[in-house]
């Protein structure tokens, strides 16, 4: 197996009815046999209690590669959750730790 890192943000949005959140991030990935290379990925989840699951469109290649993620709130500032999956014979896997930076909720749209 080859470990790399994936240094970057995910800004994210949890509902004001606390039942589902979104986002979008990006990040450079190190590997050691090729120079970082930056990927684009998307996170849309559901909220059951402090239950948390979902999927991770992450960018390879010109297509979003479909991550699958479970995990939870630990406490009501904190996020984690585990993903897994593969294509074409390279598999990822990582940790999602994400932590609240602002009280704003985003409030529903009425029209939806």
């Amino acid at each position: 197996p080859v470990n790399a890192a994936c240094v970057g943000g995910l800004d994210f949005v949890l509902d004001m009815a606390g039942e589902a959140f979104g986002g979008a991030g990006s990040c450079s990935i190190s590997l050691v046999v090729i120079p970082g290379f930056d990927v684009a990925y998307n996170i849309e989840a559901d909220v059951d209690g402090d239950d948390v699951n979902g999927n991770i469109g992450v960018n390879v290649l010109f297509f979003d590669l479909p991550l699958g993620f479970e995990g939870g709130f630990v406490d009501e500032e904190t996020i984690e959750a585990g993903f897994e999956g593969g294509l074409l014979g390279i598999n990822m896997s990582g940790m999602i730790d994400a932590h609240r930076v602002s009280l704003y909720v985003d409030p529903p749209n009425p029209f939806e």
